[in-house]
């Protein structure tokens, strides 16, 4: 097995436990695949490769987190004399923290464009299972405080983008309403021959917005948002 590539290594004990050393790379293979003439304890150590695997950048943050899952085993071991009430506290800090910024990097993956399908992958999630887990802190969706714009509709859920007065879209039936440029696009590509304005004129803070809300209006299909809030 190439050295430099992730595996996974699962050393299987004379008892029958069984250890999977997960993204492992590099000497730390050698190290492992050794296990059985270095421990009389271990049977064999096979190697298999990662799936899913990590990002490159991220390699040596896996085998940071496998040595310090190690260390609190080796502490519930009683095999070892390690004190296992302080890699008790130490697991459940590390547990909770990882709770914590777990979400944050789904918050910020949303941000960053990532689907639910992408976010369910890297988790080892459904789509649907990552969505009905974590769309409460999407901060794609509408917190139901936030401001508004007259063209959000009531059951799409996402947020206003920017000003939510950026233009002025008007309909055949003389009929206008004041929209930021996300849920303006959305409004106005499910009109019959609408017409859009920046709000404050040609030459005000929003002049360019008109023609954002056009061209983003060419790429939806009529009432497309319906099926968006869950891509």
């Amino acid at each position: 097995m190439d050295m430099e590539r992730p595996c996974d290594i699962t050393v299987t004990y004379q008892d029958g436990t069984r250890v999977v050393h997960r993204y492992v790379t590099g000497e730390r293979v050698r190290e492992l695949e050794n296990l059985p003439f270095a421990d009389p304890k271990v049977v064999s150590a096979e190697s298999t490769d990662s799936e899913p695997r990590p990002h490159g950048e991220y390699f040596d943050f896996h085998r940071a987190v496998d040595d310090l899952i190690e260390q609190v085993r080796d502490a519930a071991d009683p095999g070892y004399l390690k004190e296992p009430l302080p890699a008790l506290g130490l697991a459940a800090y590390v547990r909770a923290r990882f709770a914590d910024e777990l979400g944050g990097l789904v918050r910020a993956a949303r941000l960053a464009g990532a689907s639910w399908e992408a976010i369910g992958r890297e988790l080892g999630l459904s789509k649907q299972t990552a969505y009905n887990r974590f769309s409460s802190i999407d901060p794609k969706r509408w917190d139901g405080v936030s401001p508004r714009c007259g063209a959000a509709h009531a059951e799409d859920s996402t947020l206003c983008e920017g000003d939510p007065e950026a233009v002025r879209i008007v309909d055949t039936a003389g009929g206008e309403v004041t929209a930021c440029v996300h849920h303006g696009a959305r409004l106005y590509a499910s009109l019959d021959d609408p017409r859009v304005y920046p709000a404050g004129g040609p030459d005000g803070p929003n002049a360019g917005a008109a023609l954002e809300v056009y061209h983003r209006a060419q790429s939806i299909k009529p009432w497309a948002w319906e099926k968006e809030d869950r891509a």
